[in-house]
């Protein structure tokens, strides 16, 4: 876990080109996740876990047996920043129909036990470019994501050169089981303006995210300061200066079909 911060650099678009041949894949079917995060402070944030775990928690649960949703996570913080949040649930789903089912049954519970928990409360509601899942039964772990705006009308050159140096590394680890899933984000209802991107990864352990760590930086050691140079300046040919963010959380609870 010493070097995971190194995993915020390398595993979000890191500027690194890592030329691993990947076969063509079929265009995945968008997944759409609605986010919700929430601002707790730290002395009441065992009475907001378990008031969820009493109340919001068994719904998730019944909506991924009956199919409605395809996963779902609980998220806290790590990295806390001054005006940030520091709790998150998310649910994702093929369709509108699945998001809505669960905005539902959540709005029938008493939510006036939380009225005095919370300070801030946002939502997202985001559609896929890239979501990929592995096989990983494991129920907890963490969750790194990196935010980018990429320039006007750059977005695809941005995907071209995302694919190319970094998805084949992505898949490999799936593959060997290091990570439980990858993706790419953008919103579907703007809140923010439509060059947002965020990155994610999600890992089972401390031991996994340093495997994912060693892995980015052996695929780096095989190539020229010049060729790494020539890579980075590709990508801030696309990407807004300035705007990158990255977010580590401890993910408290994961299910998934």
């Amino acid at each position: 876990m010493a070097k995971l911060e190194q995993i915020c650099a390398l595993t979000a678009l890191s500027m690194l080109p890592l030329a691993i041949p990947m076969a063509a894949q079929e265009k995945e079917q968008t997944v759409y996740t609605y986010v919700a995060e929430w601002r707790i402070p730290r002395a009441k944030a065992a009475a907001f876990q378990a008031f969820f775990e009493r109340t919001d928690q068994p719904v998730f649960d019944r909506l991924l047996a009956e199919n409605a949703i395809k996963e779902w996570g609980r998220t806290t913080t790590l990295l806390h920043t001054e005006d940030g949040m520091t709790d998150a649930v998310w649910w994702s789903s093929t369709n509108f129909s699945g998001i809505d089912k669960v905005l539902t049954e959540l709005a029938k519970i008493d939510t006036s036990g939380m009225n005095d928990l919370v300070e801030k409360h946002r939502d997202y509601y985001l559609e896929s470019i890239i979501f990929r899942t592995g096989n990983s039964k494991a129920t907890s772990g963490f969750l790194q994501e990196s935010i980018y705006f990429v320039k006007a009308g750059k977005g695809e050159d941005w995907l071209k050169l995302w694919k190319k140096w970094m998805q084949p590394v992505y898949e490999k680890l799936l593959a060997d089981g290091a990570i439980m899933g990858y993706g790419i984000d953008q919103e579907s209802v703007h809140t923010m303006p439509g060059t947002y991107r965020s990155v994610w990864v999600t890992v089972d352990s401390a031991d996994a995210a340093d495997k994912v760590d060693a892995t980015f930086e052996a695929e780096m050691n095989k190539y020229s300061a010049e060729e790494r140079r020539t890579t980075r300046l590709q990508f801030q040919e696309v990407l807004e200066p300035g705007t990158h963010r990255d977010a580590l959380d401890r993910l408290i609870h994961y299910s998934h079909k």
